[in-house]
Order: C-alpha cells, then structure tokens, then sequence
C-alpha cells in the first residue's frame, strides 16, 4: 500500500511543501553523484553528533539521508502530511514550525541520548513534526492509500493515525537499516518530531482560518439535496394553496 494524499482539499497550492520536498530531492541527487569518501565526509561534517552537539548542524543534517529508502519515507510523509498544515497555518508560521520545531527535535533527540557519537542525518523528525502538527490539527482525518487488487489498483481510505503508526515503524527500521544498532535511535528522532509538531501546530495555528469554506459545498443543480428541497417547497406550495 502506498500513501496518495489526505481526503481534504487545501484552500491554497502548498509551495512551502513542494519546494521542500524538491530540495531534498536535489540534496539526495548530490550525494549520489559525489564520491563515496567525499559523501562520507559531507555527513561527517554537517550530521548531528548529540555526543559532540553543533547547534550549526540542526538544520543541515534533516536535508541529508544515508539510503534513497530513507528519503523516500520522509519525502511521501512529507508530501502527505505537509498540505493541509501548511494551508492552516499560512506560510510563514509553516515555515516557523518546521525549522523551528525541527531544530527543536534534534535538541531533544540530542538531549535524550547524549551518548551517541556517530552523525545522525534525515529529515525523519522534521516528517515527524509534520505528522504531528497534522493529527494535532485534524485528528479525525483519512489518508487515501492505493492498494492493489485482483481487478488492479484502488484507492481506500485509512486513518491518518494508522499511517502515521506504520510510517513510524517502517521509516524507523528503514533510517536504520545502514547501521542496525541505531534503528531506536531513528525511531526515537521521529517520535521527538511527534512529540514537538503536536503543541507546536496548536500554538502556531490561525484561528481565522479555522474554519474551512469548501466544507460549505454549494448544492448542485442536480444533486439530492436539491431535487429534496424543490419537492419540499412544491409540498409547502400545494398544501398552501389547498388550505
């Protein structure tokens, strides 16, 4: 099963989001084209060591990833669950929660296993902080999966929660994967995301844009509603006229 997108339309284009998930495509395409040592040094240099904490690696180190797994888990998280925080909070405050809020989560990471030496990269906690802003902000909300079939593919729908359960999992084992002693500590980056997007998205959030006008879908020539409420008001006419 593959994640598409949230079942709510955004009200605006989330340029925040795209462009994010396109710097970490470029990112990633240069790490590949780089020699193996000269890749190496570069996460040796600018990956977050909580042993030896550079407050100047918060924000270099989300963008760069030791496996194309590994990305691809935070850029789909990302994708999916960017849209509609993006939209709610406005730009500027999205832009506030990711960087800060993702700067946060690396302290926290750091803070908690202080003893780790080895330079942790990936943009697993800034995916985390967006997951959390996200359930934080629509809790009840559904996740379009396509899901293959005997007929072919479908599209059904989840619960974000669940997702975001399996992504945990998944993107932690994934992250991992390079150095299996360190797939908790993976996971635990994610969960200090969770842990800082929940609070982050509720102080940050605009209460004017609360509200959202395409709940207010206009009734359609032919829909239901409308055919009810024309025989409605013929029935109010007849008994009126009647009486």
């Amino acid at each position: 099963m593959l994640p598409v997108q949230d079942v709510m339309p955004s009200r605006s284009t989330p340029w925040i989001t795209g462009t994010l998930v396109v710097l970490l495509t470029v990112v990633l395409a240069g790490e590949v084209l780089l020699p193996e040592p000269a890749a190496r040094a570069l996460i040796l240099s600018y990956g977050l060591t909580p042993a030896h904490l550079d407050w100047a690696t918060l924000v270099p180190s989300m963008f760069l990833h030791r496996s194309i797994v590994d990305f691809s888990f935070n850029a789909l998280a990302i994708w999916v669950f960017g849209d509609n925080v993006e939209d709610r909070l406005g730009r500027g405050r999205y832009l506030v929660l990711l960087f800060a809020a993702g700067s946060f989560a690396g302290l926290l990471l750091a803070r908690l296993v202080p003893d780790i030496a080895q330079p942790l990269v990936g943009a697993g906690g800034l995916a985390g902080v967006l997951i959390g802003a996200h359930l934080a902000l629509f809790p009840r909300s559904q996740i379009l999966m396509l899901t293959p079939t005997w007929r072919g593919v479908d599209l059904i729908e989840l619960p974000a929660l669940l997702i975001a359960l399996l992504w945990l999992t998944m993107a932690g084992l994934a992250g991992g994967a390079w150095a299996p002693g360190l797939v908790p500590v993976t996971l635990l980056h994610e969960l200090c995301g969770v842990a800082v997007g929940i609070p982050g998205a509720r102080l940050l959030v605009r209460r004017d844009r609360m509200r959202c006008e395409w709940w207010n879908v206009p009734v359609g020539r032919h829909s239901p509603d409308r055919r009810r409420t024309s025989r409605d008001t013929s029935a109010s006419s007849v008994n009126s006229a009647s009486s």
